[in-house]
């Protein structure tokens, strides 16, 4: 019921028939790619359960798009990895005709950009990280320097900030604001700029702000983005001395998100083999959380009781 100021819209979640449908309709000039990505999605349910946010499935679509005939990254944070380089690459080559210095460029590595391509990357990702932090989504122009401003063509920068202007309520004339692509490239961008400080400054912001509810998209994506290489995880839980039964008892499943996007059978393994992980209990409310027990009970041998909940009907080890 939209009638009156107290109307409400739901936004449902797409169904998997639904899912194929875009697809089929995102490639229809390539039926054989589309039917590739439907295949990939039936053995990754923790990316088709993402899937049902259309946002997401787009961003999942350009991803298999961009990557051909190559395999669909199993992690959501290698996803957007692929994503963000796409949209960097989009960028370049809508401007080389009007910088020709650029042609032969090559995106590979989200933490080492060239800067004379990408001058004002690193300020993006900060302003990413700043606003994750306070949960702001909706820039406006004075949130923004004048370098990352100008930076701007077609409509958006780099083309993962997008602008917009719209009428001001309060005075004549339009408003400009500027939004990201999708809270998770927000959150994605937000990890880029962590791992790109020191590995003491990276220490400093985690000890801060990990365990925060608005910041755990914010380490899912930067455990893979950096596959913790050179980050103590059980040094940085252990610091959390001061944590309440009910932070403590979710630590686990949050670790467990941390290694699944870490990738690291290694690292697994050594986790595990903490205490915390003898008796588990792990809430599921989606396929990307039930892939994530999955693959980590592969590597505890440490386990003595779990107790696994979705949604409705718990069940115990």
């Amino acid at each position: 019921d939209l009638e009156g100021p107290g109307g409400h819209v739901e936004i449902l979640g797409f169904k998997t028939k639904q899912i194929h449908s875009y697809i089929k309709s995102y490639f229809n000039q390539n039926g054989q790619l589309a039917a590739k990505l439907i295949e990939k999605l039936k053995t990754l349910p923790s990316v088709c359960g993402m899937c049902r946010i259309p946002v997401i499935l787009q961003i999942v679509c350009r991803v298999q798009e961009y990557l051909g005939e190559a395999g669909l990254p199993h992690t959501m944070s290698g996803i957007y990895a692929k994503y963000i380089f796409r949209q960097l690459i989009e960028f370049i080559e809508s401007i080389q005709s009007v910088n020709p210095l650029i042609q032969g460029v090559s995106v590979t590595d989200l933490l080492n950009l060239p800067s004379n391509v990408f001058p004002h990357f690193t300020e993006l990702c900060e302003m990413a990280y700043k606003f994750s932090v306070n949960q702001k989504l909706v820039l406006l122009q004075s949130d923004l320097s004048a370098a990352l401003r100008g930076s701007a063509h077609r409509g958006s920068i780099y083309g993962l900030l997008t602008t917009e202007s719209v009428n001001d309520l309060f005075v004549p004339g339009l408003l400009e604001l500027y939004m990201f692509t999708h809270k998770t490239v927000q959150e994605a961008l937000a990890a880029v700029y962590v791992a790109k400080q020191t590995p003491e400054k990276q220490w400093e912001i985690w000890k801060e702000q990990f365990g925060r509810t608005e910041m755990v998209e914010v380490w899912k994506f930067y455990c893979g983005f950096t596959k913790l290489l050179h980050f103590d995880l059980l040094k940085l839980v252990n610091s959390k001395s001061r944590q309440s039964e009910r932070e403590k008892k979710a630590l686990p499943p949050l670790l467990m998100i941390s290694l699944y996007e870490a990738d690291s059978e290694d690292l697994a393994r050594a986790v595990f083999t903490d205490a915390m992980f003898k008796d588990i209990t792990f809430t599921s409310s989606s396929a990307y959380e039930t892939a994530i027990l999955g693959y980590c009970l592969q590597f505890n041998s440490n386990i003595e009781k779990l107790e696994f909940k979705a949604k409705r009907s718990p069940i115990q080890v």
